[in-house]
């Protein structure tokens, strides 16, 4: 078991979780307020979730997340490489700051 990433099969609800990460600044450009990204398509699971801005989740960026000229199987790829971030690693950090505050 890889530890760095948090477990796909684990599915996490958690409305507390979920306002927690949207009172954090957008992850690219720190912009508030932030929208809740279900990283990987991970609907209903909290855990995969990031806070981007409405421009870097959707909007007018090349590198917004769901830029429509990006396959969506390579919008993941496409953004961690654009930005230079890891999404996992980012949603672990979040975690764990939100069980450490909790």
């Amino acid at each position: 078991m890889n530890y760095a990433t948090p477990p796909r099969h684990t599915v996490c609800k958690s409305r507390a979780y979920e306002k927690f990460i949207k009172s954090k600044p957008c992850i690219v450009c720190d912009k508030r307020p932030a929208q809740l990204h279900h990283v990987d398509r991970a609907r209903g699971n909290a855990s995969l979730c990031v806070p981007l801005c409405d421009d870097h989740h959707v909007g007018i960026y090349d590198g917004a997340y769901h830029n429509r000229a990006v396959s969506k199987f390579k919008e993941r790829e496409a953004f961690e490489f654009h930005y230079a971030v890891n999404l996992d690693h980012v949603c672990l950090n979040l975690l764990a700051e939100f069980l450490n505050d909790y």
